[in-house]
C-alpha cells in the first residue's frame, strides 16, 4: 500500500498544474484522500464483502408435501 501511495504522490507532483486554476484543488483533495487511506481497514472491508468473513445466503429447500399426500 505504501508503494502505491508514494507512486500516486510522485505522479501528482509531476503533473503540470498551470493549465487550470481548479487542478491544484483537485490534486490537493486527491492527496488528502490518499493520505487518509488505511490498508488494514481496506483489507477488513474486502474480507467482510468478498473474503472469508463474508456472510452467506444459503438456499432454503422446501419439501413437496403434495407428492406424499397423493401416494
Amino acid at each position: 500500500m505504501c508503494t502505491v501511495v508514494s507512486s500516486v504522490i510522485t505522479v501528482a507532483a509531476c503533473v503540470s498544474c498551470v493549465l487550470s486554476h481548479r487542478i491544484p484543488d483537485i490534486y490537493a483533495r486527491f492527496r488528502q484522500s490518499i493520505d487518509k487511506s488505511d490498508s488494514a481497514v481496506d483489507l477488513k472491508w474486502w474480507s467482510d464483502n468478498y473474503g472469508a468473513s463474508m456472510t452467506m445466503a444459503w438456499p432454503h429447500y422446501e419439501v413437496n408435501t403434495y407428492l406424499y399426500a397423493v401416494s
